[in-house]
This record gives structure tokens, sequence and C-alpha cells, in this order.
């Protein structure tokens, strides 16, 4: 948290102090005995307060900048009483207390816009900005961020422009979008060769750690070794021990156990020598990962006795680990002890094993550590299933269960908010732009103005002239952000009504855990919670993709019919795919064919007794893909008789969202999807076809 607030306090103190490496707290002390003027010791003690902060000794922060805030009170000094804020704010930010730190990131921002104050301005900005990054249901960030941005540019700060735009891409970031992210972390750093490197080493281990989740390792550890090629130029130690740690982490997950325990060795080494300079927590994050390094190679090992070694170099590294965790009293502890527990029920060293776990779920609980919680949850549960306590077992299943469902939900919540947000962005990117051309037009026009007076009237033929074409241009102008502006409205209304179609799956999905839970079948119910978690995994990963590889949407189906199959076990389905179709390049509109067969299913199948067949052929037609969905059900008529005597306040939502989705393709790609839907009687048996033609058009990448 403070690494951010850094990057802003370090562009100001630069220009009034002429340092930017981290002092010792001694040296800033003994400055405060030194007589200076008033409005100097407010500075002395704020910096002296931020660099407590930032060693993580907030009680000694706290009291210096209340020192500060008294001082600028007795000397009636405004713009020391909104610097001191800031520090408020910063202290009750990193304790989580967001709504307080607002108060007086808040409270600065008023004093230093009255008193016209640019630099304390932007960074009042970029810390409002800050803090509603991390409440993700927010949308005021972003305005905070570009104001703190534009505030940078106009006073030249190279160093707080590219913080401030690197928070911006955290903004993107912390809801999931990491491709917008990514634009403004290379912004940043772009911006960076202008400023030094204050900005760009906390940037490129931002950007390693992107490529880091997403597996791509070899481009993560890239990133990493130019961050700590620049913190060792800049002489900033603690910087590159968390690089260290970072590499070793990447190195870990590769099974490359020297090269990860030569750079855990190489930041011990930094962290040791700064003392007590070194950030609180580097110290237990080095011993950890010596102790996963040794764990690893000891599950990896044939031979028992070293075998052994491993383990009880893994256990004494640990323990170290928790030793050192224990001093800042920090949320650091409860993955420590999940860490400890773990190893011991490998190990089947029950008893310790529960001690610990127990102990980070509690700890869990103080420091809101969802993740943890529900993975210690999990392994309580296996111990006791192992102990035999079976409630006990079920009881902390219904945790972790609890705590993963939370985390996926917030993931929905993200995703949801990215969508939000990026529409809220283009429009104000849009408004901003549109500021700037009528102001530059203005200008444009007064200085011709000027001109054409001075030429007389031998040059008014030549403004009608220029008139005339600028009009053209103009309507030329308009009418292409017209086509553009309509084009992006279409693309966001239908990933609202993606957005929609999911719930309304999940709600029928739902019902059928209900039912089977009602009914006492448990491992049916367990099978069908299994499979639900791993169908919503696969819709998470579609729901901001317009169009998806046919090949996934048949996984999905396969899948979504393998549930349904659970709830109708006498249901018996088919998917065949003409051989000449390749699955992997033709493309789909993304959830078009599970409405239709959820309908036959629910509608026509459910309702009859025996004989339950559902066919999908899917094959090439004239230049469209033919989807065609067959069941042997009740029938059209016969199905809306039994509609209306069981279900007559429902509505089919899935076929209305369907219907606006067609008519949105047809009007961005000008090709319609056509639809058909085709009664079958045959003797006593009926059932219906639907037939969806999807034209070429629309099997784009």
């Amino acid at each position: 948290m403070f690494r951010s607030l850094t990057i802003f306090f370090l562009s100001f103190f630069v220009s009034i102090r002429g340092v930017s490496q981290v002092l010792s707290i001694d040296s800033i002390r003994r400055e405060l005995h030194i007589p200076k003027h008033d409005t100097a010791m407010v500075y002395t003690m704020g910096w002296l307060s931020f660099q407590l902060a930032i060693r993580d000794q907030h009680d000694s922060s706290l009291y210096y900048a209340k020192k500060a805030f008294e001082l600028s009170d007795r000397i009636n000094y405004e713009k020391g009483r909104g610097y001191a804020s800031i520090l408020f704010g910063n202290y009750y930010y990193h304790f989580g207390d967001y709504s307080t730190a607002i108060k007086y990131y808040s409270e600065s921002r008023r004093i230093m816009e009255k008193l016209g104050d640019k630099q304390f301005l932007a960074i009042a900005n970029a810390d409002l900005g800050m803090v509603y990054s991390d409440l993700t249901e927010k949308t005021d960030g972003l305005d905070y961020l570009y104001s703190a941005l534009k505030d940078y540019e106009e006073i030249n700060d190279h160093t707080g422009a590219a913080g401030a735009l690197r928070e911006i891409g955290r903004y993107y970031d912390l809801r999931g979008n990491t491709a917008r992210a990514l634009e403004f972390y290379f912004a940043s750093l772009k911006k960076t060769d202008k400023s030094g490197n204050a900005v760009a080493s906390v940037t490129l281990q931002t950007i390693a750690g992107i490529y880091s989740s997403q597996g791509n390792y070899a481009v993560a550890i890239e990133y990493l070794l130019k961050a700590l090629e620049l913190n060792r130029a800049s002489g900033l130690k603690s910087d590159m021990a968390q690089n260290h740690n970072t590499i070793a982490q990447i190195y870990l997950n590769e099974k490359r156990y020297d090269d990860a325990l030569t750079h855990i060795r190489a930041a011990l080494s930094v962290y040791e020598e700064l003392a007590e300079n070194a950030p609180i927590l580097g110290l237990p994050w080095c011993y950890l990962l010596i102790g996963n390094v040794h764990e690893s190679q000891g599950d990896g090992s044939n031979e028992s006795l070293q075998r052994d070694d491993n383990y009880k170099n893994a256990e004494k590294n640990y323990l170290i680990a928790l030793e050192h965790a224990k001093k800042p009293n920090s949320n650091y502890i409860t993955n420590v002890n999940f860490q400890l527990g773990k190893f011991y029920y490998k190990q089947k060293k029950y008893r310790l094993a529960r001690s610990y776990l127990e102990n980070s779920v509690d700890m869990t609980s103080k420091y809101s550590e969802m993740e943890t919680t529900q993975n210690a949850s999990l392994f309580l549960s296996k111990l006791d299933s192992v102990e035999g306590n079976y409630k006990g077992a079920f009881s902390h299943y219904k945790l972790y269960i609890l705590n993963r469902d939370s985390l996926v939900n917030q993931d929905l919540k993200n995703k949801s908010e990215g969508l939000k947000m990026q529409y809220e962005f283009d429009k104000k990117e849009d408004s901003l732009n549109q500021k700037q051309i009528i102001t530059q037009t203005k200008l444009d026009s007064q200085k011709k103005q000027k001109n054409f007076y001075l030429a007389g009237a031998g040059m008014l033929a030549l403004l009608s002239l220029f008139v005339f074409l600028n009009f053209r241009n103009q309507k030329k102008i308009n009418r292409l952000a017209d086509d553009a502006h309509a084009k992006e409205k279409a693309e966001l209304e239908l990933q609202s009504l993606r957005a929609q179609l999911n719930p309304h799956f999940m709600f029928n999905s739902l019902n059928a855990i209900q039912e089977l839970i009602l009914l006492e079948e448990n491992e049916k119910s367990q099978s069908y919670l299994a499979r639900f978690a791993k169908l919503l995994r696969l819709l998470l990963e579609n729901a901001d993709k317009p169009f998806i590889p046919l090949q996934r949407e048949i996984d999905f189906l396969q899948l979504y019919l393998s549930l349904e199959n659970l709830r109708i076990p006498d249901l018996q389905f088919s998917i065949t795919v003409d051989p000449n179709i390749n699955t992997e390049e033709t493309k789909i509109p993304n959830m078009i064919l599970q409405p239709y067969i959820e309908n036959a299913i629910w509608h026509g199948l459910s309702h009859k007794e025996v004989d339950k067949r559902l066919q999908i052929r899917i094959t090439n037609e004239n230049g469209f893909t033919k989807y065609e969905i067959e069941d042997n059900g009740v029938g059209r008529k016969r199905s809306s008789e039994l509609k209306s005597l069981y279900r007559k306040e429902h509505k089919s939502k899935g076929m209305e969202l369907l219907s606006k989705r067609f008519k949105l393709l047809a009007k961005e790609y000008g090709s319609e999807i056509q639809t058909t839907v085709t009664d079958i009687e045959n003797g006593k048996d009926s059932g219906t076809i639907v037939t969806i033609k999807v034209p070429s058009k629309l099997q784009h990448d």
C-alpha cells in the first residue's frame, strides 16, 4: 500500500529537499533539534512521519503527523494542516479505514485547492484515487486519478505523472481488466524516461506480476531483472530484496530450486544489512520461501534420508518465519500459520496441523483474509475426516464453500465493474477529447481572425473557401464518430445482455441442486455442485467475449447436458459435428445454443415419462453454419397447456434476451441469424426441431 504512496511523496520531497533516498530515522530525528523556521519544522516532522510509516512503525508515524498538525495549527499555517491531513489519511488507509482516510484526503484537497498549490493538490487527488481504486464498487477513483495526472502534467512533474498513470493501470488491474491495465503501466514506463527510476521499478514489478499470474514466467523474470537493475543503480536496497524474493518464487514454481535459493539468500543478505531500515515483512517472507523450497525438494526426493532432511529444513525455516511474522502483528502471520498447518498435515502430525490451521482461521477472521480462510478450512475438513470427526468435517467444509463462493461472487462483481469502468472511461475520454477540440478550435479561430482582419478584403475569398472545406470535413468526422459510437454502444449492449443471460441459467441450475438436496440424493447433489462450479468457471472465462470458438461452446454444452442428466437420469443426448467444420477456427456468438437446449429439456422432455431424447446437429450449408436442436418431448402445444396450468406468471427471459441479441448482431454486422421452430407430429411421438443458421460474417476472429 505504501509503495504507491511513496511515489507521490518522493516526487514532492525531491523538489523541496533535494533527496530521494530513504534516510535513517536517527538522522531525521536529529534535524528536529536544529533551529529552523516553524514551517520548515512542519515538513521535517512530516518527513519523519512518512519514513516511520514505510517501516511499519505506524503509531510513531501518527505521533509525528499529529505534532506537524499541532504546530501548523499554532502558527496558523494552512498548508501545513493540509499536509498533515495527507499523513493522517495515509495512516487510516494502511489499516483499511477507508472512510476516515477519504475524510482526511478530501480535507487536504479542499485546502490545497483554495491555496492553489498544484503539487499537494495532485498528491491529495492521487491518494483519493488510490482509496477509491480499492473500493471496487465505487467509480470515483478514475476522476481523482485523472485530476492528479492533469495537475502533475501542468507543473511538469514527470515522476508524479508516471505514478498517476501507474495507479490508473492499477485501477483497471483490480477490476480484472489486465489488458487495459497494461496499457497504462507501459504508458507510465514511457513517462519515466523523463523522470528517472523513482516509479519505473515499481511498475516493472507490477507488470511482471501480471505475466507471472498468466504463467508466462520467462517474460515475468525479464521485467523483474530490469527492476532489480534499476533498484541496484538507485541504491534502493529494500526494493532489490523484494525483487530477489519475487524471482525466487517464480523459480520455485518452475522447480528450479537452486536458482530460487540463490535469490532468497541474496534477499536475506540485503535485509540483514538494512537492519532497522528493512521492511518488517521481508524476513518472514524469505524464510517462508526457503521452507517452500525444502518442502518441494522433499516431495520430489526418492531417497528416504534425503527426504527427511529436506522436511526437517522446511519445518525449521517455517518456524523461523513464524517468529519473525509475530513481530509486526500483521496479516502475514495468517499465511505462515496456514503453511505450517498444511506441512504438518502432509507429515501426518495431525495434532500440530490442527493447532496451526485453527490459528490461521482465527487470525484470518481478524484480518479478513478470505482466501487463506478458505484454504485452511478445507485442510481442517480433511483433518476432521481422517480423525473420524465427520460433523466437524462437514462444518469446516461448509466454511470452505462459504468463502469459496464469496470469492467467486467477488470475481463476478469485479468483472461486472470492469465492464462498467470501461464504458465510463470511454465516455470520459470522449468528453475530454471533445473539450480539447473545442478549446483548440477557439484558439485557432481567434488567431485566424486577427490575420484575416490584417489581410483585408483580399483574404475574404480564401476565408470562405476555408470555412466551406472545414465544414465539409467536420461533417465527415462527425459522421465517422457517430458510426464508431453506435458500434461501441451495440457492443456494450451485447455485453449487458450476456451478463443478464448468465444469472437466468444459474437460477435454473440452483433450482435443480435444491431439488436433489430436498430428495436427499447426497451423492448426486455433491457431484452436481462440483460440475456446477466448473461450469461457473467456464462462464467467467467467456463472460467478456462476444464470440468464442465453436469447440468451447461444444465443451460447455457437454458439461451442461451432463448436469441436466443428473436431474433427469433417463435423458439421452448427442452432439454431432460435420467433420468438414474446423471447430477451433469457427466462431459462434457466446451462449446462443444453451437457452434453446434448456427450453427443450425444461418445457418438452421433462414432461415425458420415458424415452427422452435430445439431438444436436452442426453442419455447413451455403455460407451458414446450421445448428439443429431436436427433441422428442411433448411438443409446443402440450407444453403451453402445462405451462398455463402450473406457471401462469412465468415469462421466458432467455428467449427474450436472445431475440434482442439477434437484432443487435444484425444491426452491427448487417447479417441476420435465422431461426425457425418446427413441430414434429409422428403418431404418438411429438417434439420440436429448432434450426439456427449463423452467417459466415458472424464467424470472425
